[in-house]
């Protein structure tokens, strides 16, 4: 969690709004009446109109839950009637954009260096000319690579850990310039589109998997880049992109086995992990795993297949040499339920049973029985604190029933509930009322807003944990400042017939033999034959990066 984010949770054209205005309004003005009556807060009509010095409320007439303007009113007689203003033009969607804040991307560094020298070589062979090719790296610890129809291809940090060379890289790359050569994302794009994938954090947080009503969770940004980045390809896709894959990354230059291996490592990783996580990883996504690394292996079993030489495979490991590992405390940690996030100095506590997780841009967590959620975010800046949850309320189309000043910690706060319709892509059903506990709490860098989202038949079930989970947002202490480490993939060297057992116990590694092995593409059990230098992950105590407009210290 980093930047700002704004999001729509009501959408509906101009044409539904103002055909289901009085309906929605009488729907719900009784669940408001009810949901005020249940929580036994204050009215929330005199904060919203006259705190900060507004006027006094009108009459009460349809409520419209949409920040989108009403259609103009009719001329009075014996005016010219107005022409009606086009609307305005749909904005472009950005993928690239999208996957940058819902993932994260690195913007340098070494390995990101290496990516983009490797991807430039292979994609310089590629048959469409026509695609401007990018390459990144995506700031996310689960072994992945996907494929934009812009040309924007990304590895995540999580699988350049567990290649070993050049030609592995060129491979992964290949395969997913074949991808976009032979039109695959979009039509898997448009497919995804049309059926409402599933929302990528949804996904990412164990929830609503495979289930299309789960897009509204994230939003039109969050299902976009789902769209765009997480639904699979068919099964033919992947054996055609892996064919010519391997010929791209051979026409390039660099060995053809280096897809085969790159295959095998993330197979083994699959294996190690024995389905711990629900993140969507690269078999998840590039489905038929073992079957296509044994095709890949067969076609170049009688090729040269070459191979990196051991000053290559150094040359390779150096450039990735301080890579992050496993979570990054700059966008935020998990200790069990807790959220620490030492660059913005704020933590709080989510229910131990929820499924949460971090972003760019919010943390996210999504309760067992998926009926609920809550999200942590830096709310968009205005003037005061008032004004902040004003503008909230009105760009969510949110219907507030109740409202309470509060301290959280030395923080004014201010808690709304309210109520908004929902449309046809909500997870609770179209025509259903969902209920929203709101947290706004200023602080020195800005106001940061805790949302309870609810079924509104549900909610009551989970008002105490949302209110719980609000009132737990403070600052770090020293103690927990100084026990954040952060993992940090460095070369070591292990001596001749030392077992990984012992290399892993010398070396101070948080890595135990078998991840050891999978890393370094080495035979589990094994000991090495001749002093080696091997990629293990080291934690280290973390330093937040100099601000650009501070000199470093050092």
């Amino acid at each position: 969690m980093g930047t700002p984010v704004r999001r729509r949770f009501v959408s509906a054209s101009a044409a539904s709004l103002r055909d289901g205005a009085l309906a929605a309004g009488i729907r719900l003005a009784a669940s408001a009446a009810r949901l005020a009556a249940a929580t036994g807060l204050a009215a929330a009509t005199g904060f919203l109109a006259c705190s900060g010095g507004s006027a006094p409320p009108k009459p009460a007439g349809p409520t419209v839950l949409m920040s989108d303007p009403l259609p103009a009113a009719p001329p009075k007689p014996g005016e010219p009637a107005r022409p009606a203003e086009p609307a305005p033009a749909p904005k472009p969607r950005d993928p690239a954009r999208e996957v940058e804040a819902t993932f994260g991307v690195l913007a340098e560094g070494p390995a990101v260096l290496l990516v983009r020298e490797v991807g430039a070589r292979v994609a310089a062979v590629s048959p469409r000319r026509e695609v401007p090719y990018r390459f990144g790296v995506v700031d996310r610890p689960e072994p992945n690579a996907f494929a934009l129809p812009t040309g924007h291809i990304y590895v995540s940090r999580g699988l350049l850990a567990l290649l070993n060379g050049e030609d592995e890289l060129a491979g992964v790359l290949g395969h997913e310039v074949a991808h976009v050569a032979a039109h695959h994302v979009e039509a898997r794009e448009r497919q995804a589109l049309a059926a409402s994938v599933l929302s990528l954090l949804a996904t990412l947080a164990g929830g609503f998997a495979s289930d299309a009503r789960s897009a509204a969770l994230a939003g039109p940004a969050g299902q976009a880049a789902a769209a765009a980045s997480v639904a699979s390809f068919s099964r033919d896709q992947e054996r055609e992109a892996d064919r010519l894959g391997q010929h791209y990354a051979s026409a390039a230059g660099f060995a053809e086995d280096g897809l085969a291996l790159a295959l095998r490592a993330l197979d083994h990783e699959r294996r190690l992990r024995e389905g711990a996580s629900a993140i969507p990883e690269f078999f998840e996504t590039h489905p038929g795993g073992a079957e296509r690394f044994a095709s890949a292996a067969a076609r170049v079993m009688d090729a040269h297949a070459g191979g990196a030489s051991e000053e290559e495979r150094l040359a390779f490991l150096q450039r990735l040499d301080g890579l992050v590992v496993g979570g990054d405390p700059a966008q935020g940690i998990f200790r069990g339920a807790r959220f620490l996030h030492p660059g913005l100095d704020i933590t709080l506590r989510f229910p131990e049973s929820w499924r949460a997780v971090d972003t760019p841009t919010a943390v996210i967590a999504f309760a067992p029985e998926r009926d609920a959620a809550l999200a942590l975010e830096l709310a968009r800046p205005f003037p005061s604190l008032d004004a902040t949850v004003r503008a909230d309320i009105a760009a969510r189309g949110l219907e507030a029933t109740s409202f309470e000043r509060l301290r959280i910690g030395d923080a004014p706060a201010v808690r709304v509930i309210g109520l908004a319709a929902v449309g046809s892509g909500s997870p609770w059903g179209q025509g259903s009322v969902e209920a929203m506990d709101v947290t706004w709490i200023e602080r020195r860098d800005g106001v940061y807003r805790v949302t309870g989202r609810a079924r509104e038949d549900r909610f009551l079930r989970h008002a105490g944990v949302f209110l719980a989970t609000a009132k737990s947002v403070r600052r770090l202490t020293a103690r927990e400042r100084e026990g954040i480490s952060v993992l940090r993939l460095r070369l070591a060297r292990a001596e001749g017939e030392e077992s990984l057992a012992a290399f892993a116990k010398r070396s101070g590694t948080s890595w135990g033999p078998s991840q050891i092995a999978l890393a370094n593409g080495l035979a589990q059990g094994s000991a090495l034959p001749a002093p080696r230098l091997l990629k293990v992950a080291i934690p280290e105590p973390w330093r937040a990066a100099p601000s650009p407009a501070e000199p470093d210290p050092r």
